[in-house]
């Protein structure tokens, strides 16, 4: 939450409304909420904006590049589609003038070649100029939060190098990052880059997966045995997958799971007592306290368990 907050203050528009010199007033998302006799006026279309823009004022611009970064929508379409090469142009006349939400904004165009060619470069370079602004106003988690926006930067290009060469440690290592909310949201918010960023998590991950990485085999096999992380559709074939090729490998864990799958005969497996306990022995021999605990419970109900409501998901963690 507090790095929501920094990220907001750095980021979010000045009211534009006729009402600040002598209301109190706050735009959440650029669209005014306003006390005072102005409080009903709606906030300038982007047209609007256009037409005062002439003047120079940095926060008219930035808002401009936001309308275009975002469209306008009204009731149930467009109005006017995103056009993200204006919205840079119109980020980049307010960044020049030391807008930090400009300044931002013009990092995450470059970060992911939004109207701009992409270029890591330039997106470090803006986010360290909003930090610098945010220090100079004595925003120091503003400063922490621009500064670590550039560092994952510099951090995602080095995983993803090593990635494209094919190390399996460093494509979980970047799937990993692709499924960071944090960084998801905070570098790239909007909804399609968030489940653009799912589907490439699960690609890396399947990368790293199939060389026999055993982190990303059970990240995989919980993320399909769910389903729903934005959009990413449940699959139990895979899940049963992803856990039998870790568990094969000596993870506990998928071990674990795996018996439990058998036990209760969950995710299209058979119920099979028999393979149950055997999943669950192997586990337990490395000391997995779930395993062990079946074990006994089964043992105490001679192998005829009538296991609790609620089990699937008894302390598991991935």
């Amino acid at each position: 939450m507090k790095t929501a907050v920094a990220i907001l203050s750095l980021a979010l528009p000045a009211c534009l409304c006729s009402a600040q010199a002598s209301a109190a007033c706050y735009c959440p998302t650029g669209n005014c909420h306003c006390s005072g006799s102005d409080a009903l006026k709606p906030p300038p279309t982007l047209d609007e904006l256009l037409a005062q823009a002439e003047d120079g004022d940095a926060n008219i611009q930035f808002e401009i590049g936001r309308r275009y970064e975002k469209g306008e929508y009204r009731i149930d379409r467009f109005v006017r589609k995103p056009d993200y090469a204006e919205a840079a142009k119109w980020y980049r006349k307010a960044a020049e003038q030391g807008v930090a939400g400009a300044q931002i904004a013009l990092g995450k165009m470059y970060k992911y070649g939004y109207g701009v060619e992409q270029d890591d470069a330039q997106a470090v370079a803006w986010f360290r100029k909003a930090a610098g602004q945010a220090r100079e106003r004595g925003d120091y988690s503003g400063q922490r939060i621009a500064d670590w926006m550039a560092d994952m930067v510099a951090i995602w290009r080095t995983l993803h190098d090593r990635a494209e060469k094919g190390e399996a440690q460093a494509q979980y290592g970047l799937g990993m990052v692709y499924l960071d909310e944090d960084q998801s949201m905070y570098l790239n918010e909007s909804v399609s880059a968030q489940i653009d960023s799912a589907v490439q998590a699960v690609a890396w991950l399947r990368k790293a997966a199939e060389q026999g990485n055993v982190a990303a085999q059970l990240k995989l096999a919980s993320i399909f045995e769910r389903g729903g992380y934005r959009n990413v559709e449940k699959n139990d074939a895979e899940a049963v997958m992803w856990y039998r090729k870790a568990a094969e490998q000596g993870n506990s864990i998928a071990q674990s799971r795996l018996g439990l799958l058998y036990e209760l005969g969950s995710l299209g497996i058979g119920k099979d007592l028999n393979q149950a306990v055997e999943w669950y022995r192997k586990a337990a021999e490395q000391g997995e306290p779930i395993a062990i605990d079946r074990l006994r419970k089964m043992d105490d109900k001679s192998r005829s368990p009538a296991p609790e409501k609620g089990i699937e998901d008894s302390g598991f963690s991935y």
